[in-house]
């Protein structure tokens, strides 16, 4: 009696544990993230990802949602190949839910305008602005009926950066001014930031120097906001080089160039903090200050050594040259016209 009680307690304590390792699988089954429908078609697991959508339609139009917006940020970021990749993706997962005539209401337009968009960027990445301009245009046209304002913001910035090329600079004007609007209607600094950017390269060119420090000025605030540290720099730098052309005097222009510069080396960008100190070195000369411009002009050797930039170099070369014939020490402007000629024979 007393085994049969045992074997009983036994068998008892074994269902206990299988009882409880059950549950411990289903409580980590139900804890486990749902696996979304963009991060099965990222995956290329379409098929998974078209089951999903059969079943709940609604969220085969947010996924699709979702893989553009993933191609939008990709695209602001100059990830190219990623958002392509993205597209593609998005396209096969269109593709297939329209095979099981069960998913409706897709935005087909939105995702072809972003595609041509795409296209038309690698056109003008290509140089072949004219083509871009065609497609871009195409763009426009294809995605109005999505009423997709984010999309639109950034066709209106790419036909901005082809009309620029061709030197159609008031209608680039027009197209950058269009799209930093819209972004920054939409609460947008990530793009605003980089669509003011453009605009205020568009008006330096044009010599409208107000509006492109108003330009710059915005860019700078808004990369800030949108954690890009770069574009922050660069847009610092640019209101320093448009104020040189308006009051070369302002004290201002030191500040934004050392801080340009001070940002650059931070992020470790070689070739912009060599420019910072090369232009700021330029300043100082215009200002009559020569021990100055040859000490900037000194600070920016060792970044545009480092990246190898040899038409830097050589325009350093030349002004410490001359900074130091100026100063009196001879020495020293011979170095530098020896070190000036040795780059222009190589050419």
């Amino acid at each position: 009696m007393k085994i049969r009680l045992l074997l009983i307690a036994a068998v008892l304590a074994l269902f206990s544990s299988l009882g409880q390792a059950q549950a411990k699988k289903t409580k980590a089954a139900e804890s486990a993230p749902a696996v979304s429908i963009p991060d099965l078609v990222l995956k290329g697991k379409i098929d998974d990802a078209v089951k999903l959508a059969v079943k709940t339609p609604l969220d085969a139009e947010r996924a699709l949602n979702s893989l553009m917006a993933s191609a939008d940020t990709q695209i602001a970021l100059r990830k190219i190949p990623d958002a392509q990749a993205t597209l593609d993706a998005a396209q096969k997962f269109m593709d297939a839910c329209d095979k099981t005539g069960k998913v409706k209401d897709l935005p087909k337009a939105a995702l072809k305008g972003r595609q041509l968009r795409l296209q038309g960027i690698v056109l003008s990445d290509n140089l072949d602005f004219t083509k871009a301009l065609e497609v871009l245009n195409q763009a426009l046209l294809v995605s109005k009926p999505a009423k997709d304002l984010a999309l639109e913001a950034g066709i209106h910035n790419n036909l901005g950066y082809a009309r620029q090329k061709v030197d159609s600079l008031d209608e680039a004007a027009h197209e950058f001014d269009t799209a930093r609007k819209i972004a920054e209607d939409q609460k947008d600094d990530l793009r605003a930031g980089s669509y003011n950017f453009n605009l205020g390269t568009v008006f330096l060119d044009e010599e409208k120097f107000d509006a492109a420090l108003a330009a710059f000025q915005r860019s700078a605030e808004q990369n800030k906001k949108a954690a890009q540290a770069s574009l922050e720099a660069r847009a610092i730098l640019m209101q320093a080089r448009v104020i040189t052309k308006t009051d070369p005097k302002n004290a201002e222009i030191t500040r934004l160039f050392q801080d340009a510069a001070t940002r650059f080396e931070k992020l470790g960008d070689a070739a912009n903090a060599g420019l910072s100190y090369f232009l700021l070195a330029g300043n100082a000369q215009a200002n009559g200050d020569f021990r100055k411009t040859a000490d900037l002009a000194e600070k920016a050797l060792p970044f545009w050594t480092k990246t190898g930039n040899n038409l830097g170099l050589e325009e350093c070369y030349k002004l410490l040259a001359l900074m130091y014939n100026t100063l009196g020490e001879l020495p020293k402007a011979e170095k530098y016209n020896k070190l000036a000629n040795e780059i222009a024979v190589k050419k």
